[in-house]
């Protein structure tokens, strides 16, 4: 294990909290509801008493409860696949936004848990992750959803820790990370899974964030307790030298190849050659950095608590700090038209090139 947690005694805070900062302070089962220090939503948003997953079943076949309007239901993260935005958030809630028509679809899959993450291939498979280990993944680019079964989840994950990241390389194997050390991977589209250890049985830490760098297809992990580590095929994988001992809620690498990785009390991290050291960049903020991405342009915009953005120009070497927002920011994605839309807890909000609020579809 690489230095000492950040876990904290929780505090009490707004309903919908975030799983990874209440991970991160504390021990309780995170089938346990925990209250968090920040408002942050990466919106795991409260952690809820355990219960199983439902059976798998197509997502077609549930109702539409309501209509559901996307600037006032919470979001964590947005995945995209061909021309459409896949949007997932909380209690089953998951938005698709096709470029061509320019509406949010909305439906609620089959469970009361929250979403955390999700990630999409070229080719249509669409998986999403979240509390109580739950996964459902999707064939035909998110208009279609199925469960993955209980009895699965229960052989690979028997104490339901909330997955908190997933990814899928260019051959469809998928990858997912969460609270204590948790890593699962399926190379059959998600029938099968298999549970990796590969920071040993006692690595309890938890794995926030999963990475491939576009370049050298290699996997990183920025993850708590200043934990580093890096694979060159998603399975076996070391720890490296990290430059902080607090917890990093996420890494990306930038179009020049930079990793940055960025975390808890506003710390900033560059790395610009592989094995080389990592540059504290200073930011007038302590809000914690939640999620990043890198635009079509180079920019690198990472977003946080607070209604907190830092954005970047020159590779990640320099970050300028503004508030866009009153709630807390979990993710951002770039549509083929040059829009950029942002989610969090106020929902999901439009915005052009220079960040001036567009409103929501």
């Amino acid at each position: 294990m690489v230095g000492l947690p950040d876990r904290r005694p929780a505090a009490s805070g707004h309903a919908i909290t975030t799983a990874r900062l209440a991970v991160s302070y504390s021990r309780l089962r995170i089938t346990a509801q925990v209250a968090v220090v920040f408002l942050v939503a990466i919106i795991l948003f409260g952690v809820t008493s355990a219960g199983r997953l439902a059976q798998a079943q197509p997502a077609s076949s549930v109702a539409m409860i309501r209509p559901i309007q996307v600037d006032r239901a919470s979001f964590a993260a947005f995945a995209r696949v061909g021309d459409a935005v896949i949007a997932v958030g909380e209690r089953g809630v998951i938005a698709r936004l096709s470029d061509a028509k320019g509406q949010w679809a909305t439906q609620r899959l089959p469970t009361n848990r929250n979403f955390t993450a999700v990630a999409a291939h070229s080719e249509g498979l669409v998986v999403a992750v979240g509390h109580s280990g739950m996964i459902f993944i999707s064939t035909d680019a998110g208009t279609n959803w199925k469960a993955v079964d209980a009895q699965v989840v229960e052989a690979i994950n028997p104490r339901k820790e909330a997955l908190l990241a997933v990814a899928i390389d260019a051959d469809r194997r998928i990858f997912v990370t969460g609270a204590f050390g948790i890593m699962l991977t399926s190379t059959d589209l998600g029938k099968t899974w298999r549970r990796l250890k590969p920071f040993g049985d006692d690595f309890e830490w938890h794995l926030y964030s999963l990475t491939q760098d576009p370049l050298s297809r290699s996997w990183w992990i920025a993850a708590e307790a200043g934990t580093l580590a890096e694979s060159a095929d998603g399975f076996l994988w070391k720890e490296l030298p990290s430059p902080y001992k607090g917890s990093f809620f996420g890494g990306l690498v930038t179009q020049m190849g930079a990793r940055i990785a960025f975390g808890m009390r506003g710390q900033i991290f560059r790395q610009s050659q592989r094995q080389g050291q990592w540059q504290n960049l200073p930011v007038p903020t302590t809000a914690a950095w939640m999620a990043g991405r890198v635009l079509k342009d180079g920019r690198v915009v990472l977003l946080g608590d607070q209604g907190m953005v830092a954005i970047s120009s020159d590779d990640g070497r320099t970050f300028s700090v503004q508030k866009l927002w009153e709630g807390s920011l979990t993710d951002l994605t770039e549509t083929t038209d040059g829009a950029i839309w942002i989610s969090g807890v106020f929902g999901l909000k439009q915005f052009d090139q220079r960040f001036n609020s567009r409103g929501a579809s």
